[in-house]
Order: structure tokens, then C-alpha cells, then sequence
């Protein structure tokens, strides 16, 4: 029905589209499970993810990362980062997670209001390229259930930021060649 007269657009991880009570309940779940089998001091873990959501992560130690060989393949049920040695902690993880997933506030889930466009930035083709390209797609609000921490999740909520998304996706289109067959 609202999709009729209410057009919602959202910038790249925009925290605010993917808020709600079921979210957060499922992000607090994760969280705890993964500071209850985390071993390091968890006052670091938080104020690391923190830091990771207020000042990002440099582009080049993303392509680092994402070049990086020697990544961590989990199966489906178990924790990739826990040695042998902490089975007793998994079998103390999975009682948290049975009893967290319980205490649920949201009987009924909210979605986005109306139609979604979804405008998110393309990596460029060209590493020393500086333009900033972007694409934009007609999303379904099941695409934003999750809440997850990500560099750009605060920056892509604040209203000059997707306004440069959309002035650039303006510019994109008139630099577009005109073809005088498809008029």
C-alpha cells in the first residue's frame, strides 16, 4: 500500500535502513556469542569494532585483505578462529545462544516504508582512478533484515553523502552517449 506514495532511498551500508528491533536483537545475539568465544579482553574487541565503524578501514587495507590468500573457511555450526582445545566453550556458546534467542522483544518484523531505491558505490575498474561511480537498484525490504558492522555505516547515513551519490548518478547519466535509434 505505501508503496503507492512513499519512495525511500538509502546510500551503500546506511545504518538507519537496516535498524530495527529484530535486527538488533539478532546483532546483540552475535555479539555476545562471539565475546563469549573470543579470547582477547573484550572491552578491546568492542572498542576495536567501534573505532572500525567511526573511522573505516583504509581502501588499501581492504585490498589487502580481500587479495589475501590465506582466508579462514568455516563450516556451517562451528566457530573458524577457536582451536580443538575449546570444546567446552562451544558447548557454553551454543547454551547462550539457545538462551539469548529466547528472550526476543519483536513478535512481528517492520520493514522499510514504500518503494526502495538502493544506491551503492562500484569499486573502480581503474586502482588510480579518483571518480567516484555509483549504481542504483530497486531493493526489496528483506535486503535490509541484517544489521552488520561496516566501515561506511554511519557516512553512508548523513544527507550530503547521498547527495553526492545522487548528483554523481546524475552526472553518470549526462555523460551517457545519446543514440538518435532508441528515441
Amino acid at each position: 500500500m505505501t508503496e503507492d506514495f512513499v519512495l525511500s532511498v538509502g546510500l551503500g551500508d546506511d545504518l538507519v535502513m537496516r535498524l530495527s528491533v529484530d535486527s538488533m536483537e539478532n546483532f546483540r545475539t552475535s555479539l555476545l556469542i562471539t565475546l563469549q568465544a573470543c579470547k582477547l579482553p573484550k572491552y578491546r574487541v568492542v572498542l576495536n569494532g567501534f573505532g572500525y565503524i567511526v573511522f573505516g578501514v583504509p581502501d588499501r587495507d581492504l585490498n589487502r585483505t580481500w587479495r589475501s590468500a590465506h582466508t579462514l573457511n568455516s563450516i556451517a555450526g562451528q566457530l573458524p578462529l577457536l582451536p580443538e582445545s575449546a570444546g567446552v566453550r562451544i558447548g557454553q556458546t551454543r547454551v547462550l545462544e539457545r538462551d539469548v534467542s529466547r528472550r526476543r522483544f519483536s513478535q512481528v518484523r517492520l520493514y522499510n516504508a514504500g518503494r526502495i531505491l538502493h544506491i551503492y558505490k562500484c569499486k573502480p575498474e581503474d586502482k588510480k582512478s579518483k571518480e567516484k561511480r555509483f549504481e542504483m537498484r530497486w531493493a526489496q525490504p528483506e535486503d535490509f533484515m541484517e544489521l552488520s558492522v561496516m566501515p561506511r555505516m554511519l557516512l553512508d547515513h548523513f544527507p550530503e553523502n547521498v547527495f553526492e551519490a545522487l548528483a554523481g548518478l546524475v552526472k553518470q547519466q549526462e555523460d551517457l552517449p545519446i543514440y538518435l535509434d532508441d528515441v
